[in-house]
């Protein structure tokens, strides 16, 4: 099992992706609080980027993620990008429970 983290950015290190080297090769593009982002290669020659996420709490430090988002679609270009993860927002406030709205 091969790994990654954002331990060393993160205070608690929200993010760890784990994947079996036998069926994947996975390079770190990028990483900081609030995503990390991988170039996937699978031993049958499917490519991609992976960015998995862990939205922070607060609107104004969300928005951090989305221009991070937007460096790594730039360079992610036409290959295809799996992004998914908690993004911590809400469409709706109906949705939200707790806390301020």
């Amino acid at each position: 099992m091969h790994s990654c983290s954002n331990f060393e950015i993160a205070d608690s290190g929200k993010i760890w992706i784990g994947w079996d080297p036998r069926v994947w090769d996975c390079t770190v593009i990028t990483k900081s609080v609030q995503q990390i982002t991988l170039s996937v290669i699978n031993k049958g020659g499917l490519q991609g980027y992976l960015t998995i996420i862990y939205g922070e709490n607060l609107q104004r430090q969300r928005e951090a993620l989305w221009k991070e988002l937007n460096n790594v679609a730039a360079h992610v270009g036409d290959t295809p990008w799996l992004v998914f993860g908690d993004f911590n927002t809400a469409r709706y406030k109906s949705e939200k429970v707790g806390g301020k709205h």
